[in-house]
């Protein structure tokens, strides 16, 4: 009896053990318990009949197996997680590609068609295109700056704080400079051209004030200082009074023609032209056929003036100067049989001119000073040609003549404003509506390269 208790034993801790190895291969869990149950049924076997020990074998295949299905269960999940995390990494990097490459298709299986590639979307140009257009508004805004920088030397150089750059004039291949006591006679001399210049300027401009920079100097005046003694008052006086005649004198020398103006009239003197000492005047003849002469010479200026301009009218200021007509004189030859032929040739010619003007300037409308004068319209006859759909097609032509040509006035002249007669029109703004598209990278670039 005790060895078949034994074997029974030992059958079902071999059992069990080999319960708690399937466990360790599933994945090891409760492999502790397998333990514990394994020694509680060998420091127990004694006691512990076959039934109970078949009951104990049951629950632990029943608890193998529920912890088998676990682990499966576990599994799976774990499946299910790494296949949403690949999903997902795809998906982010899809939407990667697309944002770093937009010139990329989008590939779709749905049936619509492209917005930029449909047959009324404007023209797109490529990257190639793009990265030029850059390029050159890149060298557009550095010729520009050039060109600041040219002609503007008076402007300071912008640069970054972390650039570096070695002195143009103290590099290596650079020229000889000049030794410290030329430099220092350079500046001396500068220094003594500018002082000049300010003396000069002081001197030759005395309006000027005196302009200083210093809010603590000060100084008094060298005509009120109290050192000035009354004898030097009084010669500066007499000097001052003495340049005011001068310059009355040379005033009166440079402008003879103004009269002598005196305030003073007790004063007398005689006349210098008449005076006992004065050079022998010529003779009255002399001085009569000068006058003759330069009446003469006006007057032969006026007959080359009168000749030149014959448009000018007679100008006279004798009201009781009268003439008569030089063509009708009684002493006037006769007339010739040419004046018939002349007259009839100017009227010709007068009726030509007009002829010119009104092909010349249809705009020009007919004149007319006979009242009785009447006319029927070329267009509008009784034997006019029927012509009601070339009036049609006229005046449309015209209108889309008009059309274009405001079309391209607008367009060369952006500046002027649209002018509109309805007063209940009215419209949006394209450029700032809901829905238009935002400017570009190159808006700011562009702007500054036109400025």
């Amino acid at each position: 009896m005790g060895t078949s208790t034994s074997s029974r034993a030992a059958v079902a801790s071999n059992k069990i053990d080999s319960g708690v190895s399937l466990q360790q291969g599933a994945g090891g869990r409760k492999a502790v318990e397998g333990e514990l149950i394994s020694q509680l049924v060998e420091e127990s076997f004694s006691f512990v009949d076959k039934a109970e020990v078949e009951e104990i074998e049951s629950e632990t295949e029943t608890e193998s197996e529920s912890d088998s299905e676990e682990e499966s269960g576990d599994e799976d999940e774990y499946d299910e997680d790494v296949a949403q995390i690949l999903s997902d990494a795809l998906a982010l990097k899809t939407l990667a590609t697309h944002y770093l490459h937009p010139e990329m298709p989008v590939a779709s299986t749905i049936g619509v068609r492209c917005y930029f590639h449909r047959a009324s979307a404007p023209e797109v140009e490529s990257v190639l295109e793009a990265d030029e257009r850059a390029r050159i508004l890149a060298d557009a805004a550095a010729l520009k700056q050039y060109a600041v920088a040219y002609s503007h030397p008076e402007q300071s150089v912008v640069t970054d704080a972390t650039a570096f750059a070695r002195n143009y004039f103290m590099r290596a291949s650079g020229p000889v400079e000049e030794d410290l006591e030329v430099v220092e006679e350079r500046a001396r001399v500068l220094a003594e051209a500018a002082a000049l210049k300010s003396a000069a300027v002081d001197y030759a401009h005395p309006e000027v004030g005196v302009r200083v920079s210093d809010p603590t100097v000060f100084g008094r005046s060298y005509f009120d200082r109290e050192a000035e003694s009354k004898e030097d008052m009084d010669e500066r006086v007499r000097v001052l009074e003495e340049a005011s005649a001068l310059k009355k004198l040379a005033v009166d020398y440079s402008h003879p023609e103004n009269s002598v103006v005196t305030s003073d009239s007790t004063i007398f003197g005689h006349n210098y032209f008449t005076r006992n000492v004065a050079p022998e005047e010529e003779d009255a003849e002399y001085a009569d056929e000068r006058t003759r002469v330069l009446a003469e010479m006006a007057a032969m200026k006026q007959l080359a003036v009168d000749y030149m301009h014959p448009e000018k009218g007679v100008y006279t200021c004798d009201a009781t100067a009268y003439g008569r007509n030089y063509f009708t004189r009684p002493s006037a030859p006769t007339d010739d049989g040419d004046s018939e032929e002349r007259a009839k040739v100017l009227a010709d010619a007068r009726a030509l001119k007009a002829i010119a003007v009104g092909y010349l300037h249809p705009e020009v409308g007919v004149k007319t000073t006979d009242a009785t004068a009447c006319a029927r319209d070329y267009f509008d006859r009784y034997t006019a040609p029927d012509a009601e759909g070339e009036d049609e097609e006229r005046a449309k032509v015209l209108a889309e003549a008009k059309a274009l040509k405001d079309i391209a006035v607008g367009y060369l002249h952006p500046e002027i404003g649209i002018r509109n007669t309805d007063a209940t029109a009215f419209a949006r703004n394209y450029f700032t509506r809901a829905s238009a598209p935002e400017e570009d990278e190159d808006a700011e670039e562009r702007a500054l390269v036109l400025a």
